[in-house]
């Protein structure tokens, strides 16, 4: 069971893990992959190359089975998990740019 002091839980952001363990127990268990060939809309796939949680690896199998011509997979060189926080700059070109083109 996973316990955690509800001041370390706020600080590490894992504060709503804490409370929302059923939510979160669901979504580990939830599988979506059979479907995505379902997707033809734009798709941007945006991942770590050092994340070890949800590895690039599955970003690109993601990539490989929407259905859509239109889709672009980026690969942060210098991110983990979070590139958002890694390379905010980076993140918000990719986002901004994919936005611009699909419009």
């Amino acid at each position: 069971m996973y316990n955690q002091n509800i001041i370390t839980g706020i600080f590490s952001g894992n504060y709503t893990y804490v409370n929302n363990k059923g939510f979160y127990n669901e979504i580990e268990l939830a599988s979506y992959t059979n479907q995505l060939q379902n997707i033809n809309l734009p798709s941007l796939f945006l991942w770590g190359k050092y994340d070890f949680i949800v590895p690039a690896a599955l970003g690109y199998d993601a990539y490989n089975l929407v259905n859509t011509q239109h889709k672009n997979i980026i690969i942060f060189e210098q991110s983990g998990h979070m590139p958002m926080k890694n390379q905010p700059y980076e993140f918000v070109d990719a986002i901004s740019n994919f936005v611009e083109t699909y419009k």
